[in-house]
């Protein structure tokens, strides 16, 4: 069963955190997929990396400012942790991007801090 959270940015930017999915969720990630904007092609070879294990995606639009992050089942804690680190980085290029945060800045560090603060207070409940 896949866990949806939905991660709130301070109002400036939504994230969608989707994790711990099977088969049975992949109708529910390619709806998710196709509302962030992809085509079917695209959604074809995400859900090809996706089904495997550490594996992640993270997709962005500027034009709603929202973020979805896929984490796959993971073969540990660790190597599900760096999946995760490795998505945000990416989310977080997205939106120091629109809002013209500078990279390496103290509100870029604050921004990491924030969302992975709360993904690992969703892990914990």
């Amino acid at each position: 069963m896949m866990y949806e959270r939905y991660i709130d940015v301070e109002g400036y930017w939504g994230i969608l955190l989707c994790y711990n999915y099977d088969r049975d969720d992949y109708d529910r990630m390619r709806s998710i997929m196709d509302s962030f904007g992809m085509n079917e092609y695209r959604i074809i070879e995400a859900m090809d990396v996706l089904k495997h294990k550490n594996t992640g995606m993270a997709i962005s639009r500027s034009d709603i400012t929202m973020s979805v992050m896929f984490i796959s089942p993971a073969t540990s804690h660790e190597q599900f942790m760096d999946t995760v680190a490795h998505e945000i980085d990416h989310v977080q290029f997205a939106i120091d991007k629109h809002y013209g945060v500078e990279c390496g800045s103290e509100d870029a560090a604050w921004l990491q801090g924030f969302m992975m603060r709360e993904i690992t207070r969703i892990l914990d409940e």
